[in-house]
């Protein structure tokens, strides 16, 4: 079987994060919804099979999770 093209970068290393004033990270839900479109449009456009389209949404998601963990704020 032909390897899978996969996309170039992870959009969620893109999306705005904000720390709230209880020290935890937030993502908007305008980002949220572009991160799900980018996510369906690439499976679309590249034709990826069912586990490579469960590869990009676990990139996407690990790649949200570094940038929420770096955006957490210490509470004292």
């Amino acid at each position: 079987m032909p390897e899978q093209p996969t996309p170039a970068r992870n959009l969620a290393t893109w999306l705005p994060l904000v720390t709230g004033s209880d020290g935890q990270p937030y993502i908007s839900c305008t980002s949220v919804a572009a991160l799900l479109e980018y996510c369906a449009a690439t499976v679309r456009i590249t034709g990826l099979d069912g586990e490579a389209a469960a590869q990009l949404l676990d990139s996407e998601g690990a790649a949200l999770s570094v940038r929420a963990i770096a955006h957490t704020a210490a509470r004292p």
